[in-house]
């Protein structure tokens, strides 16, 4: 089973775009799927299939919750696809994933967390993360693909001080997941920094816009966005 899962937590945006993000996803991915959002409210967001966010911080931060290995409803070997909210998707996402986390050797199945055991798989199942390239740091969490259970050490090893000496939650993850495998920088564009402002529409090979800062797409009235945004 694919998992497309968002997070939610605070209040910094509002339960539309949850909507809006479930919908777009609807539009542009024809596998079969299941729809989440990790949240600390599930009573805000009615109709839509939750999780209960394991790091309640309203920041960023709280992506890092993804990668827990007792995620509820989500069972391990299952792949998961994650989509900040605040982007626009306009292109396949079937494309976006295609042909990217495919079985590796089988190598032991592992329930307990432990500086050895992080770093082991699920049976039989691919354990790269694919990331987004980001126009600073090494990586932007915006769109992230993996196995469910591969990636628990970025959940394992996060500590309240990690908050203080890094930006963010990709800072550490690049910092344990140096290797991690990053999107073609075609399927995966930024508003401010692609060079879309002002554009009548993105480039046809692009399938997903991040709105990272400002601005954010309920504060613009641009055609393109209008049509995907709904």
């Amino acid at each position: 089973m694919l998992n497309v899962i968002c997070v939610r937590v605070g209040q910094k945006y509002t339960p539309d775009y949850v909507y809006k993000l479930k919908n777009m996803v609807s539009r542009h991915l024809e596998e079969k799927h299941r729809f989440l959002c990790m949240t600390d409210n599930a009573f805000q967001v009615p109709g839509i299939d939750t999780i209960m966010a394991p790091v309640p911080i309203a920041d960023s931060w709280c992506k890092i919750g993804l990668f827990a290995s007792n995620l509820m409803t989500v069972e391990k070997g299952e792949r998961c696809l994650y989509l900040d909210l605040d982007v626009v998707i306009t292109g396949s996402l079937d494309q976006l994933i295609k042909d990217k986390l495919k079985d590796e050797k089988a190598i032991p199945i592992v329930d307990k967390l432990s500086d050895v055991d992080i770093n082991q798989g699920l049976d039989n199942k691919s354990n790269e993360l694919w990331i987004a390239k980001d126009w600073h740091d090494p990586f932007n969490s915006s769109v992230m693909y993996w196995v469910h259970g591969q990636q628990s050490k970025i959940y394992g090893k996060f500590r309240s001080e990690d908050m203080n000496r890094l930006r963010g939650d990709q800072n550490l993850i690049s910092e344990l997941v140096p290797d991690a495998k990053t999107f073609n920088k075609s399927d995966i564009l930024s508003y401010k920094f692609s060079g879309l402002m002002g554009k009548e529409a993105p480039p046809k090979n692009a399938k997903v816009v991040l709105f990272h800062g400002k601005p954010k797409m309920h504060e613009l009235n641009v055609d393109w966005i209008n049509k995907e945004w709904i």
